[in-house]
Order: structure tokens, then C-alpha cells, then sequence
């Protein structure tokens, strides 16, 4: 993460329908939050590398309303040219694909997720530009969708990077000083047509993969205290609907953050089913290169109090050394077949450019 306290940075996650945790400041990379203060949480996938935490120098971090956000972003015209977006780059993703397929065959794993990106030149000169845009669609977004995003302007030799996403997923809502933890499955896939709400949640397939998540986060709350699942439910964000099970954990001690981060990141809406050296090793083989950066990370905010949001950073975008990056995956068990979940893919990307208007 390069130095982010020689300019101004911009950080936001929402933390309710009206209310925006905010900050425009300069940031600092840290270690851990400095006590007393606010800060936000942006590791990369991996969580390896630099800080994971950016702190204002002093108490910049802020809840803000919907009509504060507004005039904090008010709409601007559009860039003067559109992003050209590169296909979908489906080597990678097939090869994903038939890696975990064949750890699927043998029982070394039950599920597992195969990425993929699409691409656009964007100048240096535009990024922040672009950002403001993108942020001043962020009132009008679906219901049920968390806003997140950073800017950091970089230096001279780095440049702008930013991300910002409006996602259907929530690592964890710590609550009460810490004594309540919420966490969310979300995972199963349909478009939002008519009959795709039955069909989303009659399908064995989407069953079993929503299931290996929800089984995955209930033995790792178990860590932390005794959780209880909800129901499971359809239901839509945006242009795509999903299933849906809520976890309530009562924590034997309070919880903390950092290490909740540790224990439930990346579940396997995101990851892999079972977690394990196995699993890592895929995980590293799909992306080598470390280049979905902050996609599907936890990225949220953590209160002086301990209690925050801890948001997982997908249906975003990305930019970095004048690439906007768009990066979707698709949950895969044994039954799965690859030209379904290759659409599945196609129709994230595409629901990414929708909703953001790009």
C-alpha cells in the first residue's frame, strides 16, 4: 500500500440504509488502530503485504447522512469518453475452472471459487475524477447493496489507485462494545427474472454451495462463541438474486476485529471449502500474481469502541497504473458445469457496469 498522508485520500463504507462511516483526509498506513481513534480496515485478498489499517491524523473519521453525501458528490457529466472494455479473460477462468475440478474429483476439496476480470485503460489524470462519479451514484444504488470505496491519490512515481464497490456481502457486524457479532452466507446465484427466486432456491446445486458457506462460518464462530443460523432466504441486490442466511454470534469474550478478520476471511463464498493447505495452494495458483489486489478482501471500519463493519469487496471496480479493473467469481462444487457458471460470470461483469453506469 503506498504512503497515502502526502495528499488527500477518501474512504467510506456504509453502515446503514442513511449512514456512511467518511473520511477525506490524509491517511496513514498503521500496524493496528491507534487507541481512541477510528480507522478503516483495507488489506489485499492475501492479507499479506503492507498495514492493513489507514488512520487520519485526527478525528476526520465521521458518520455522514445520505443528504450530506449528496453535497459532499454532487453529479458530474460524464468522462468525456467511455471505458473500452476488454473480453472477459476466460483462459484464466477456465483454468481455474479445471484445477479445482480436478481437487473436486478426489475429495480434496468441496468448493471452490474461479476468478476473472475485464479491463480498460483509464489516464492517471481522470482516476479521481472518476471516483467522484462513481461515489455520487452511490444514493441511488439498490436496496440491500453495502457502498464501500478508497481513493488514494499515491505519488509521483505510483499514481492514483481506487476502489469502490456496492456489494451483497457483509464479513461481519461487530455490535454492543463487542458483545454481539453478526455474520451473513451469501452465497448462490440467479438472475433476477421472473421464476428465478423459486428456482434459486430449489436448486441442489446453489443449495450445496450456499451450504458449504454457511457450514464454514458456523465452525468458525464456534471459535468465538455459540452462533445460531437464521433462515435461509432469496434475495435481490441489484440485477442478481442470492441466498441469504444470517448468523448471530454471542462472543464468550469481546470480540476483536483484527481477529475476526483472521477466522472468517475469505469464507467460502470468496475462498474454498474445506479451508486448508490444500485450498491455499489453489487459491495462490489461480492468482500468482497477486493481481486481484483488494478484490473480494474485507475492507470496512472499526470504531474507537471496537464494534465496526467489515464489508467483503466485491461488485466493484479497481484502478491501478492505468488499468480500471472489474473482477467476478462463481462458487464451484463437483455438479457444477462450466458453461453455466462461465454465464454467471459474464453476468456479474455485466452487472457491474450496470450498476455503476460504466
Amino acid at each position: 500500500m503506498p504512503e497515502a498522508d502526502a495528499a488527500t485520500a477518501i474512504a467510506f463504507v456504509q453502515i446503514d440504509a442513511q449512514t456512511f462511516a467518511f473520511v477525506e483526509a490524509p491517511l496513514v498506513p498503521a500496524a493496528r488502530p491507534v487507541p481512541g481513534r477510528a480507522a478503516f480496515l483495507a488489506p489485499r485478498f492475501s492479507l499479506e503485504g503492507g498495514p492493513w489499517w489507514l488512520t487520519a491524523r485526527g478525528d476526520e473519521i465521521r458518520r455522514v447522512s445520505v443528504g450530506e453525501w449528496e453535497r459532499l458528490f454532487p453529479a458530474t457529466p460524464a468522462l468525456h469518453t467511455s471505458p473500452r472494455w476488454l473480453a472477459a479473460e476466460q483462459r484464466r477462468f477456465r483454468e481455474g475452472f479445471e484445477t479445482l475440478q480436478a481437487r473436486l474429483a478426489d475429495g480434496r476439496l468441496r468448493k471452490g471459487v474461479p476468478i476473472t476480470r475485464t479491463r480498460a485503460c483509464l489516464d492517471a489524470g481522470q482516476a479521481e475524477a472518476l471516483f467522484r462519479r462513481l461515489a455520487a451514484r452511490v444514493p441511488a444504488l439498490p436496496k440491500g447493496l453495502v457502498a464501500y470505496g478508497l481513493f488514494l491519490p499515491g505519488d509521483r512515481s505510483a499514481g492514483p489507485e481506487f476502489l469502490i464497490g456496492a456489494t451483497p456481502e457483509i464479513l461481519f457486524d461487530i455490535e454492543e462494545e463487542g458483545r454481539r457479532v453478526r455474520t451473513w452466507a451469501v452465497a448462490g446465484t440467479r438472475r433476477a427474472e421472473p421464476g428465478a427466486g423459486r428456482a434459486l432456491a430449489e436448486s441442489a446445486k446453489e443449495r450445496a454451495e450456499h451450504w458449504e458457506v454457511v457450514d464454514d462460518l458456523l465452525a468458525q464462530a464456534r471459535r468465538v462463541g455459540g452462533p445460531v443460523a437464521g433462515a435461509t432466504i432469496v434475495r435481490r441486490f441489484g440485477s442478481l438474486l442470492h441466498l441469504v442466511t444470517e448468523i448471530d454470534v454471542r462472543p464468550a469474550n469481546l470480540a476483536d476485529f483484527e481477529d475476526l478478520v483472521r477466522a472468517l476471511h475469505p469464507t467460502p463464498a470468496l475462498g474454498v471449502s474445506p479451508r486448508g493447505s490444500e485450498g491455499d495452494s489453489w487459491l495462490r495458483g489461480i492468482d500468482p500474481g497477486g493481481e486481484r489486489r483488494r478484490f473480494g478482501a474485507p475492507f470496512g471500519i472499526r470504531w474507537p469502541s471496537g464494534d465496526g463493519r467489515a464489508a467483503v469487496a466485491i461488485r466493484g471496480l479497481q484502478y491501478f497504473q492505468g488499468h480500471l479493473v472489474i473482477w467476478a467469481g462463481c462458487g464451484v462444487v463437483a455438479s457444477s458445469d462450466y458453461a453455466a457458471e462461465w454465464a454467471e460470470a459474464l453476468d456479474k461483469l455485466e452487472s457491474v457496469r450496470t450498476l455503476w453506469g460504466i
